[in-house]
């Protein structure tokens, strides 16, 4: 890791009688993920493209801001670094913390040996916040993640390291292009405690891998243009996981392999994984019919001859123990939830990286 020459535009400031200079982290060394539309450096943070938001409903279009998946690496010396950051609104979600919804919570190791180490939280009535996270360890280079907030958008944030840290490129992931997830509120991190712990992150932490978060929480409803944005990137893998979302079976049926076909058409050998609704849902007898719909898409795609399509049951998501503590209300995983669909996915997800054609 070689040391890139760093902004010399940093703002200093007195955060707890220790001093920190604060750095832009959409400019090198620091790399910015997540955001794989972001083309100005004053643009807003946005996970899809600004042009295409016109296409879609009023709520994606509010979604889209929301930085789920979002992620900022560096390496440095500093013994702690401060987060600084401007959120759209305040952390008034009755259901979900403002850990879960507003925070970034920070990871520090190399490749897959990444550990929590902290977290940036705005109090209920904030969307201006500044919190400090000490690294623990000896003094050296240190290499650290930051998780953007699940579900707020980012005005404005910036990294605060004391007065003569080194700032170096963090290592290349293990896998170099992104693996992208596009499903419901779940997918987007409802309701885990931090963003660190939605599956999405926990998986692609695994895997050393980018990760791209299009959870639409209530807009995941596989529309056309959504597929063609998707179809547009280079991606190692791509989880497809909108059942919940689809308002009635016969909306999954006329949306679900149209939109499987159009990725595929652009991308013939990417791994593609296809997952059916969490146990609340597929157990009943609407949902059992709506998982068929999924496997229809599935058989359909492996008859045609395609080797890189896999099917989950959401059924067994959840493993075979204690379903019922894996919710915050009966559908959203809590942070058990969404680990135990991390363990289930992850070496579906793994095969399928290993057996690409």
């Amino acid at each position: 890791m070689d040391i890139e020459k760093i902004d010399k535009n940093f703002k200093t400031a007195i955060v707890n009688n220790s001093e920190f200079n604060y750095y832009n982290p959409r400019h090198a060394p620091f790399v910015l993920e997540g955001f794989p539309f972001l083309k100005k450096d004053t643009a807003p943070y946005c996970r899809l493209p600004l042009e295409s938001l016109s296409f879609f409903s009023e709520g994606l279009q509010f979604l889209a801001y929301h930085t789920a998946g979002g992620q900022i690496r560096f390496c440095t010396d500093s013994p702690a670094i401060a987060i600084k950051a401007t959120i759209g609104e305040k952390s008034n979600m009755n259901q979900m913390p403002a850990s879960g919804q507003s925070s970034f919570d920070c990871y520090c190791g190399i490749g897959k040996d990444k550990k929590f180490i902290g977290i940036s939280i705005p109090s209920v009535d904030q969307t201006s916040y500044n919190n400090i996270i000490p690294i623990s360890g000896p003094s050296a280079i240190h290499e650290i993640t930051i998780n953007f907030p699940l579900y707020n958008s980012v005005k404005e944030v910036s990294i605060g390291l004391h007065p003569g840290a080194k700032i170096l490129l963090p290592s290349p992931h293990v896998l170099e292009k992104p693996v992208l997830f596009y499903g419901s509120s779940i997918t987007q991190g409802g309701c885990v405690s931090r963003p660190g712990n939605a599956y999405c992150q926990i998986i692609t932490r695994w895997l050393d891998a980018p990760c791209i978060n299009l959870g639409c929480s209530g807009h995941a409803i596989g529309e056309p243009e959504m597929a063609k944005i998707i179809s547009s990137l280079n991606l190692s893998a791509f989880i497809m996981d909108y059942d919940h979302n689809a308002p009635t079976a016969e909306h999954l049926q006329r949306t679900h392999e149209p939109f499987f076909k159009i990725i595929r058409a652009k991308n013939p050998n990417l791994p593609i994984i296809l997952v059916s609704a969490q146990p609340q849902l597929s157990t009943t007898a609407g949902g059992i019919h709506r998982k068929n719909i999924i496997m229809e898409t599935y058989l359909n795609a492996v008859h045609a001859g395609d080797k890189n399509i896999y099917f989950i049951d959401g059924n067994t998501i959840f493993g075979t123990s204690e379903q019922d503590s894996c919710t915050m209300d009966c559908v959203h995983p809590n942070d058990l939830g969404s680990m135990r669909m991390a363990e289930h996915i992850y070496p579906i997800l793994l095969q399928a990286l290993n057996t690409k054609n």
